[in-house]
């Protein structure tokens, strides 16, 4: 008995073409070697940079204490509301509202303790703003600073000063507490010439 020979099957152009498509980039010059090889000096420099940073944040989100929480939930819905206060209201009315003490709130003593809540003040609104969904200027963020300290009972300072960087006019607010500017560097004053906005802030 004869055997019959299989008819030959036309190839499959379908896969063929996937197949072709699909090795193509490794066979190119340079591709396969690109996909296996190692990183390069400058390449591992960033990752490493990349890497400490994360653990930096890693470190400072575990050192935040439970107030510091708590003075950025309030920040990140103060700074917005401070920033619509003065585009609808201005700066003497908003300032006014914002500086107003609270008696409830009884002085702390001891002015180390209260650089130490001015600082933690400080450093909790400037995360808020740094990181939140609404970025604060240093107007917004001083006038925000000023009134979670007036609710401890500290009477903290609003500086302002301007400069003059190659032409160019320049504005900065910051916070004071007994002549001592707090998250700002040393020389401030020595930058920015202090000046007084109309109508105040005390």
């Amino acid at each position: 008995m004869k055997r019959r020979k299989r008819a030959l099957q036309p190839p499959d152009l379908f896969n063929s073409l996937t197949l072709t498509r699909t090795l193509a980039p490794l066979s190119a010059p340079g591709r396969g070697d690109q996909l296996f090889a190692t990183p390069s000096i400058g390449e591992g420099r960033v990752r490493g940079r990349q890497s400490y940073h994360m653990r930096h944040r890693v470190r400072q989100i575990r050192a935040l204490t439970a107030d510091d929480w708590r003075v950025i939930s309030v920040s990140l819905v103060a700074l917005p509301a401070t920033a619509l206060a003065l585009r609808v209201a201005g700066f003497g009315r908003t300032k006014v509202l914002l500086t107003r003490p609270v008696a409830s709130i009884k002085p702390s003593r001891g002015s180390s303790e209260e650089m130490s809540q001015t600082r933690a003040v400080v450093r909790a609104v400037g995360i808020a703003a740094n990181h939140g969904p609404y970025r604060a200027n240093c107007l917004i963020r001083a006038l925000v600073i000023r009134w979670l300290l007036a609710r401890r009972g500290i009477d903290a300072e609003v500086k302002f000063g301007a400069s003059r960087d190659a032409g160019s006019f320049q504005a900065h607010a910051w916070v004071e507490l007994q002549g001592v500017p707090i998250g700002e560097s040393e020389d401030v004053e020595a930058r920015y010439a202090a000046f007084v906005p109309r109508g105040g802030i005390e």
